[in-house]
């Protein structure tokens, strides 16, 4: 059985800066994550990716006042969507980038039985507090990852939407209401 202490090796590349491409496609062909990574269905994101996705997502846009929550927003599908599109290799890097994002709550929280993925709403909140305020190539590898999710927020259309751009780029024009005259 694998715990998070079998993911070390990667959450400590990922904070020195290892390209991780390499390193993490070096783990996958010797059995390290077999079970986070199917070569057979060519999927977008595993099962363990999407879980990892849909709680990122989740800290990352809180619902609050009309701006739709990331489900509504469609963000993992568009994230999914968005790595189908990558080549091979670009894919593997941000396969990586996920997965490091994961494991490296062991490392930044000082928890090595816990994951990302496992750990409750309000650690991972302070993770990503952690994560925006780190230096160097851990705030670079987040920062990556962030873009990808925020861009997939920003142009949902349920996004635009609300915010009243319509998903051509026209305005939508406010409803005028009638004011009476006093």
């Amino acid at each position: 059985m694998r715990t998070a202490e079998s993911a070390w090796p990667l959450a400590l590349a990922a904070s020195r800066g290892i390209p991780l491409a390499n390193w993490f496609n070096n783990l996958l062909s010797c059995g390290f994550f077999p079970e986070f990574w199917l070569y057979e269905a060519p999927m977008a994101l595993t099962q363990y990716e999407s879980r990892i996705s849909r709680a990122l997502a989740d800290v990352l846009f809180t619902p609050n006042g009309s701006l739709p929550d990331p489900d509504e927003a469609g963000v993992v599908d568009r994230v999914a969507a968005y790595l189908g599109s990558l080549p091979m290799d670009a894919q593997a890097q941000m396969r990586a980038l996920l997965v490091a994002f994961d494991v490296g709550f062991a490392v930044v929280m000082r928890s090595p039985t816990k994951r990302f993925i496992d750990a409750t709403y309000e650690q991972q909140q302070e993770y990503v507090r952690r994560c925006e305020s780190a230096h160097g190539h851990q705030r670079t590898s987040y920062d990556g990852l962030r873009l990808v999710f925020v861009v997939a927020y920003a142009e949902s259309p349920a996004v635009l939407r609300a915010i009243g751009v319509h998903p051509t780029g026209d305005a939508v024009p406010a409803p005028v209401a009638a004011v009476e005259a006093p």
